[in-house]
């Protein structure tokens, strides 16, 4: 028996062939191996939880450099990207979702066209009632002459006591030893300080009741003039003799600081007419009279 296989066939063997990779192959499989962990994919598939939006970028920038085969990761990245887009679609609709109800709660509806003349649901417009009467203008009522202006009272304040009486408040007690314009300069042989107005020194010696040590402030002490008005104490202390004492003073308890000075700028020629003394800057104060 002849064999009838055309001449083309060629026999082949059972055994099975064996594809070896090649060179190129081995040597992608090499570098994908020792390739670092992508960050962008790990970060992308993180804020994908978080910030779908950026999560999604950050992914979508990861596929493109794991694919590439210098990174690993690119299960990572396809993860935060399948995330990501949904997240960013959740987002989406909601936002607009809440467009569409603001532009809902927005929406005019016409008023329902009235009625034609003659027709079943036309009503009759109601009768347009008559005026009532007119009656005669009320004369406006006359108004009374103003009293005569008298001068305001000055009332001294609560509880103010005068120069050399100690006063308390809080855990010192105050007392005025003197009060004196000092004119325009002063000076202590290192600084030199000009007023805008006059200067004006009130001293004071303090004692420490209280049984821990505390600090006398000279911006916690206020002057008033005989208007009402407030004065704060100077900057130009720093001109004086003993401006140590002026502003920052620790007093330990039971001690005592004599003639602290209070540096004041005010307009010249201004009337004094109290000081008001405080242990801590929120106390309630106590007022001494100056004139």
């Amino acid at each position: 028996m002849t064999d009838q296989r055309p001449a083309s066939w060629t026999a082949t063997s059972s055994q099975p062939t064996r594809l070896l990779p090649s060179a190129d192959d081995s040597r992608h499989q090499s570098v994908s191996a020792s390739a670092p962990l992508s960050g962008l994919a790990v970060a992308g598939l993180v804020l994908a939880f978080v910030a779908a939006p950026l999560g999604l970028v950050l992914s979508l920038i990861a596929l493109g450099m794991t694919g590439r085969g210098r990174e690993r990761g690119r299960s990572l990245a396809v993860g935060g990207t399948v995330v990501g887009g949904l997240g960013t679609l959740v987002i989406l609709l909601a936002v607009l979702g809440a467009a569409a109800n603001a532009g809902a709660g927005g929406v005019v509806t016409a008023d329902p066209a009235p009625a034609l003349p003659g027709s079943a649901s036309a009503t009759p417009p109601p009768a347009t009632p008559a005026p009532p009467p007119a009656t005669p203008p009320t004369p406006a009522p006359a108004i009374p002459a103003p009293p005569p202006t008298t001068p305001p009272l000055t009332i001294p304040a609560p509880g103010a006591s005068g120069v050399g009486t100690p006063v308390a408040d809080g855990e010192f007690t105050f007392t005025v030893t003197g009060i004196q314009r000092l004119g325009t300069t002063v000076r202590n042989g290192v600084f030199t300080e000009t007023a805008q107005g006059e200067f004006v020194l009130v001293t004071v010696t303090v004692t420490n009741t209280g049984d821990e040590a505390r600090d006398l402030v000279a911006g916690y002490q206020k002057l008033y003039d005989d208007a009402g008005r407030l004065y704060e104490v100077t900057d130009a202390w720093l001109a004086l003799p003993n401006a140590d004492r002026s502003v920052f003073e620790n007093i330990n308890p039971g001690n005592t600081v004599t003639d602290a000075p209070l540096l004041f700028d005010v307009p010249p020629g201004t009337v004094i007419d109290r000081i008001e003394l405080h242990d801590i800057f929120y106390s309630a104060g106590v007022s001494v009279l100056l004139d």
